[in-house]
């Protein structure tokens, strides 16, 4: 994990329960610990960054919402999220960008460094 050394203004805190209202998992409870919402404080930018003591994918907009954030409202939204988050996130966008950044999970199978790929199986853009 890399780290971002700022400034930051506290701008709401929460215990992390609430409820989620996405399809993914509409009506069930989300427990993701105590959560802050900071304002990085720097006269050029206007930036927030949402952070939780949980591990949680953000699929549903319920996480911003439960702690003030109308996502609607903001011109750029960025999530750590591979494809869930489409559904509850895809009808407010203009347009979605991928980015692909280092973790233990894969965004593109072909760079996954297999090492007992049966010999039939193609791998690869060109599958070769």
């Amino acid at each position: 994990m890399g780290s971002y050394p700022a400034r930051c203004r506290v701008l709401a805190l929460s215990d992390g329960e609430f409820a989620f209202s996405g399809a993914m998992y509409a009506g069930a409870t989300a427990q993701i610990g105590p959560t802050a919402l900071l304002e990085i404080v720097d006269n050029e930018s206007s930036v927030s960054v949402l952070v939780g003591s949980k591990r949680c994918q953000c699929l549903d907009r319920a996480i911003l919402t439960h702690i003030g954030i109308d996502p609607e409202k903001k011109k750029i939204v960025a999530v750590k999220s591979t494809v869930h988050f489409r559904d509850d996130f895809e009808p407010i966008a203009d347009l979605i960008l991928h980015a692909q950044s280092p973790g233990v999970n894969y965004c593109s199978l072909e760079d996954v460094p297999y090492q007992n790929l049966r010999t039939t199986v193609r791998r690869g853009p060109n599958r070769q």
